[in-house]
């Protein structure tokens, strides 16, 4: 999961950079990330996009609503899935 909290975000680096090593960086292994709610800051964020995501999964607490009633997304989340847009990620909600 993608959340707040530093020392979960070492954890879950590190299990995935294992599985990584362990698979000898095969090219077709991805990792997907689940986003949180509350997401870390954008120097913990920036390291996941220089791993090869394939997909991530919003969970529906991380929508908000709007003042017109929409659920929406809060800037952040909005910032960090346009920048894996750009990764060609797929989104699951």
């Amino acid at each position: 999961p993608v959340a707040s909290g530093a020392s979960d975000q070492e954890s879950y680096y590190r299990r995935w950079h294992t599985i990584r090593a362990l698979s000898d960086y095969h090219k077709q292994v991805k990792v997907a990330l689940v986003l949180g709610a509350e997401l870390p800051d954008k120097a913990e964020l920036e390291v996941w996009l220089g791993e090869p995501v394939r997909c991530v999964i919003i969970p529906i607490s991380c929508f908000v609503f709007n003042s017109k009633g929409y659920p929406t997304l809060r800037r952040g989340h909005q910032d960090f899935l346009s920048r894996l847009f750009c990764l060609g990620v797929q989104v699951v909600i």
